[in-house]
């Protein structure tokens, strides 16, 4: 196996979809390690399309996708590593091309791609290197990210489970923070402009974007990742949301600065160093 395609999933729902005909693809040297999030791990019956011989699926008891995915980070097994979600769509040639580009560059300890979907999310045109910034208007969105599990594992970074869908305060951001970590350590990636996955459904950051937690948590990472630009651009991302989202361009900054200030100023609370 060259890559391991590690899925985080929850309650019947989430297992059920993945043992639908064909969501899972097989293409060789690629396996599946699904992390099963459900309440009782002893009695949890894994569906009969699932026991194949490149899926593997392992329960854990916890909440929230940043214990999921490090639950993913624990029990992965391949050199090359790709994160991923419950309803995606992989293209087996999207696939291949991850491992072609990861091996040609082994000076990258991670690498980005593309999906599609409604999101119509902007990527940039050419390849670039990520070391310590995302070039202007690319973001990450976590299912787009493949990793070597050696360097990963060596760093030390796993997702801060203050943040991420299934969090009741801060509900997204566990990825943007994991990557920023690994780059602050000195990890360089490289953005590949090269369409993976198919994401039917409308992102987090894009269908709940004017949601409190969404704000706060990008709140919180603007000043983690932007300190000297923070408060020009804690306005800049309330008016955008104001004019993508609709509401109030006031609301929207509140709650974006409350999650700034508390990682300004109570930093241990959310689980992220103080400011040196």
């Amino acid at each position: 196996m060259k890559l391991e395609v590690l899925i985080c999933t929850h309650g019947a729902a989430g297992i059920a979809r993945l043992a639908e005909q064909g969501v899972l693809p097989r293409i060789d040297d690629v396996g599946y390690l699904i992390s099963w999030q459900t309440p009782d791990c002893e009695n949890a019956v894994v569906p009969e399309a699932l026991r194949r011989p490149d899926v593997r699926v392992v329960t854990t008891p916890t909440r929230g996708v940043s214990n999921n995915r490090n639950n993913c980070l624990d029990n992965a097994v391949g050199p090359l590593c790709l994160m991923s979600d419950d309803d995606l769509d992989y293209h087996p040639e999207g696939i291949k091309a991850v491992i072609d580009r990861m091996e040609s560059h082994p000076e990258c300890g991670f690498g980005l791609f593309e999906y599609d979907g409604p999101d119509e999310k902007y990527y940039p045109p050419e390849e670039y290197v990520l070391a310590g910034r995302f070039a202007k208007n690319h973001y990450l969105t976590e299912f787009e990210v493949a990793f070597r599990l050696d360097v990963v594992r060596k760093s030390g970074v796993r997702f801060n489970p203050c943040f991420g869908v299934g969090n009741d305060d801060y509900q997204s951001g566990e990825g943007a923070f994991w990557l920023h970590e690994l780059m602050r350590i000195g990890v360089t990636g490289r953005f590949f402009p090269i369409v993976i996955v198919t994401h039917k459904n409308l992102s987090t950051g894009s269908e709940d974007g004017v949601l409190p937690g969404v704000l706060k948590a990008e709140g919180a990472y603007i000043s983690v990742a932007y300190p000297l630009t923070a408060l020009p651009r804690l306005a800049l991302v309330a008016w955008r949301r104001s004019r993508s989202f609709g509401g109030s361009p006031l609301r929207h900054l509140y709650y974006l600065s409350r999650g700034y200030l508390r990682a300004v100023f109570r930093p241990g609370s959310l689980g992220l160093r103080a400011s040196s």
